[in-house]
This record gives C-alpha cells, structure tokens and sequence, in this order.
C-alpha cells in the first residue's frame, strides 16, 4: 500500500490527471503530492490575497498556465492572533546580530529575489507583473444597501450592483439595533450577546430559516456569544432542536457560525448578526463637563490595513445584515486614530443607522462622502448635448405622473440604475416593473444592454420593459398605453 504522496508522484505523470483530471488542494498540499513539473494545464489561485508569496511560488512550477484571483481590498495574509517574532527580528537583525548588507552590496538577481518575496501576497506579487481584469458585478448582496457601503468607500463606487424591488420604505436590509445598560468588561458585553442570541432565536423561529452567521470585533465576545447559545439551547427545547437542526445541514456553507472579524473571508450568509461589544466610557473634557463616548479600540480593525478587514466583514451577508451595539455612531472617538479602518467604521455605523430608520438621503450623503474621501479626484460633469434637452427618462417620468402611475426615477445605487422604477400596485412597498431606456447603457457594451443588464433585474424580480428613444419621439401615447397594459396584466397574474 502506497502513501499518497508516493502514488501521486509515481503516477501523475503516466495518466493520473487523465484518470483525476481536477483537484482542489491548498497551495501547501499541492506542493507536497505533486512532482516539480508542469503537469496541470491550468491552475486557479482563489482568495489570492491571502496566499503568501512563498506558498504561491512552488504551485506555479506545477501548472503551464495560471490564474490568480483576488480582492486587494480583502484581507492579506494575517498572523495577528499568532506567535509574534523577537524583537531582533523585528528590528532587521539577522540571526547573529550582524546587521544585514546594504542593497549596494547586493547582486541584482538577488535584490530581485529579495523584493519578490517581500511582496504582501501572492496577489500583489501578480498584479503588477500579468495582466489582469477587474469584475464589474457583485451578485452576492440581495439587497443593494448591504455592499452599498463597501462599495463607494473601498472600490469609488466602481462595483455594479443590482437594484431590488423592495423601496425605501420596505422592511430594511440593515437593521441598527441599539440596547441600553450594555457594558464592557474584560472584552465582553454580556448584554449585547444576549440580544445576539434573541436574534439568532427569531430567526430561526422563521416559516423558511434563513441561514445565519455572527461576527464579533473580538475573540472573548465571539466566547460570550457561544456561552449564551449553549445555554439557552440547554434551557428552551425549541430552540435546541432549531439550533442543532441547523447546525447539521448537509450544506457546510449553509450552517450557522459564531466567527470573530479575522475569520469572515470567504464566508457568506442569508444573515449576519455583528455584535460590537464595546460600551460608552465617561470622560470629564477640559471645561469640565463630563460626557459618554467609545474609545476607537477594535483590535485589527484599528491598525493599518483595517479597512481591509472591515470590507470584508460588512459584504458576507446575502438578504440582512443586523448591527447590535451599545451605543450610538456619534460616541464612537475617532479623533485620535492615525489609521483609516475606525473612521470609515463610523461612517459605516452612521450609514447603518440611517439606512435602517429608512433615511435614504442622509444614508446617501453617507456614501458620497466617502466615495469622495477614497477617491479625491474631481470628475468633471458631462454636458448637455444640446440647450434645453430633457433625458428621455425625465420626459417619461412626467408622462406617468400625468397618466397617474406610480414611479420613482433612478433607482440604485450604483452606477447600474433603474431609469424608471414602477410601483406595484398591489403593493406600494415594491416595485413590479423597470424601464430601460437609450441613453442609460454609458460605455457598455450590446451584449450588457440588451442581454446581462435586462437578465439580472428579472432574477431579482423585476419585469423589464425597453423603450428607445425613436418610438417615444413618433408614437409617446402608445408607449405610455403599452406600459398600463404591463401593469394591468402583472396584477392580474399575481
């Protein structure tokens, strides 16, 4: 009986891959099955952002093409809740003390070794040497409001996002839920997690469970929260029984976890719950009046690069996203803080909170901002092609409102947006039916006007209706016509 790495070598090149022709294995594991040789057609690195530099490279002499693909606004390799280093190492000292040659005395070759290997993952290694393609879409996020945030503060709004039938007005994809008399004690709050699990309860107690994940700022918080779960699975038979049920979906993608921030990557839920932990302090200011606020201490997410983290905390939920804190966005403290990671955390609280209180204008105002923020530069506004022109959305728009139908214009969040957005008539917290006109495409191409845009809105929903610009110069009343017997029959089919 063979091992499996004698197997593997003695066999891979004589007809193994013929026999297994695909294999999913960690850059580690590849490196130690298979031979030194170019054996794979094709090797796809995912999560990229999170392989090292020297785990990526032996995988590359295996394979005679590769793909590697990543978000650099995702998190890098991390060792933060590992063994750190010594001092020396820290410092730059070798393992006899002698400080390292200078780069002059340093042969080129090795210099170039030297600064491939310094390279902060096997992404940005990569980046800068292959060409690479950017996505465009995020499909995960039902709701837009759920990538909304990461979207304009880590990509300049450049992500399109898929507009939902729900409006404004509708129960929210973020919810901000505030407790009161939560406390911080050690890195815990024994409230918060509590609420936590009372969530967790009516979620499952649901007709069609979604599935659900928890996300604490810190390791004893994540233990808080798992101390309540057991608990209460031990003291309600409901919701033991609910709990265990889900925890043994055959799916492994389906079932719930209780994860703190450094372990989200790559995870995704109908649901995540955030629990935040921390709890106002009092502080007496110079003048001596005494008031409350949080103190910007949230481990990783406070060092350089926590932005990244917080990307990718806030964009693993598919449907809802609740925030349970104990205390407000404007206690937070980020006056001292040097790193961007906990301002951009307040402006996302801020955002949450308007966006759940179905404040759409100050949540929008959020979102402007920090696209400005992360993306200084001005973008001069296109001009009007002629004086006095009116969009063609524009012009429908106040042929609907003279027909009396109900509509919004502009619907979305990105730079993909519903021209005209038609109410449901049978139920004014939904739109039914989306109007896609001429000149809304910009710089896309046919086969996204025509096909992928219309397609995408109709799975999430929506009946799509195409007017171009020559039918409603020749023939608006028979447009107009057209739209009332969509309506008409749409109600009559529901």
């Amino acid at each position: 009986l063979l091992a499996l790495r004698t197997f593997v070598r003695q066999f891979a090149p004589d007809g193994l891959l013929d026999v297994v022709p695909v294999w999913l294995l960690s850059p580690e594991t590849m490196a130690i099955l298979f031979p030194r040789e170019p054996l794979f057609d094709l090797v796809v690195f995912d999560e990229a952002s999170q392989c090292t530099v020297e785990s990526g490279l032996p995988v590359l002499l295996r394979a005679k093409r590769v793909v590697v693909a990543g978000d650099e606004k995702q998190m890098p390799p991390t060792s933060f809740f590992q063994m750190g280093g010594s001092s020396d190492d820290e410092a730059g000292s070798d393992a006899s003390g002698a400080d390292p040659a200078p780069d002059d005395d340093v042969p080129d070759d090795e210099r170039d070794v030297r600064d491939m290997l310094s390279a902060e993952s096997l992404l940005t290694l990569t980046r800068s040497r292959v060409r690479h393609t950017a996505l465009e879409w995020h499909y995960r996020c039902q709701d837009e409001s759920l990538i909304a945030f990461s979207n304009h503060a880590m990509y300049g709004g450049g992500l399109l996002t898929i507009p939902s039938t729900l409006r404004a007005d509708a129960a929210p994809g973020l919810r901000f839920i505030q407790i009161e008399n939560g406390a911080y004690d050690a890195g815990a709050n024994a409230m918060e997690a509590e609420r936590v699990v009372d969530l967790v309860a009516e979620l499952l107690a649901e007709p069609k469970p979604p599935t659900i994940g928890v996300v604490s700022f810190n390791l004893k918080q994540r233990a808080a929260v798992l101390d309540v779960l057991e608990r209460r699975a031990s003291a309600d038979a409901a919701f033991g029984e609910a709990w265990a049920s889900a925890e043994a979906n055959e799916r492994l993608d389906e079932r719930p976890f209780v994860k703190n921030l450094e372990a989200v990557q790559g995870d995704e839920r109908d649901v995540i719950i955030f629990t935040l932990a921390h709890a106002p302090v009092t502080r007496t200011r110079k003048s001596g009046v005494a008031d409350l606020y949080v103190p910007a201490r949230f481990g990783p997410l406070g060092q350089r690069g926590g932005e990244r983290r917080l990307n990718v905390a806030i964009s693993r939920a598919k449907q809802r996203c609740y925030i349970v804190s104990s205390f407000s966005p404007e206690q937070l403290s980020t006056a001292g803080s040097s790193h961007v990671g906990p301002q951009l955390f307040k402006r996302y609280l801020e955002y949450t909170q308007y966006a759940s209180e179905g404040h759409v204008a100050q949540a929008e105002g959020i979102l402007d901002r920090v696209r400005e923020s992360r993306r200084p530069t001005h973008v001069a506004g296109r001009a009007l092609p002629i004086d006095g022109y009116v969009p063609l959305a524009t012009q429908l728009g106040m042929a609907l409102e003279a027909a009396g139908i109900a509509h919004e214009l502009n619907v979305g969040t990105s730079d993909f947006r519903v021209p005209i957005a038609l109410v449901d008539p049978l139920d004014p917290t939904r739109f039914t039916l989306a109007i896609l006109v001429d000149e809304t495409g910009g710089d896309a191409s046919a086969y996204d006007t025509f096909v992928h845009r219309p397609n995408v809105l109709r799975d999430r929903g929506w009946q799509v209706l195409r007017v171009d610009a020559a039918t409603w110069c020749r023939r608006p009343d028979q447009v107009i016509r057209e739209i009332k017997e969509q309506l008409e029959a749409l109600s009559i089919r529901k």
